[in-house]
């Protein structure tokens, strides 16, 4: 698990209070760490969007970002079971997604599964109004 990970934080469109009690965020940006261009990016992004569709017309979009900005992952919150999430990211090359239970937010490998907690999703929570 890369380390970088963990120091996640994510720009939000909405109140955290309107967060379901548990959810997962993930992405179909950087397979496996290859960085890609921006329009392929958005383009995984696109077709990740249309399956997760399949299981939930509730998906709220946010921004996974390093905290100084520099990179940043456009990423979708889906309330789906833990292995409808795992096999989409695999389908979709990721190494990990977040799982927030209750605000405790923790990395969920998808190979093994392991997950390894990070404190409460609110402290790395940005909310930016939608313009």
């Amino acid at each position: 698990m890369k380390e970088v990970y963990k120091s996640t934080v994510f720009i939000l469109p909405i109140i955290t209070k309107n967060l379901p009690k548990s959810f997962f965020i993930l992405t179909a940006f950087n397979p496996m760490d290859e960085l890609l261009e921006r329009r392929k990016n958005v383009k995984n992004n696109f077709l990740l969007q249309s399956e997760l569709n399949q299981f939930t017309n509730h998906i709220i979009p946010v921004i996974g970002c390093s905290p100084d900005f520099q990179h940043k992952e456009e990423s979708f919150i889906v309330k789906i079971s833990k292995e409808q999430t795992l096999k989409i990211a695999k389908r979709f090359r990721q190494r990990a997604v977040f799982f927030i239970y209750d605000n405790n937010l923790k990395i969920l490998e998808c190979s093994t599964q392991s997950n390894f907690p990070l404190g409460k999703f609110s402290d790395r929570v940005i909310t930016k109004p939608v313009a």
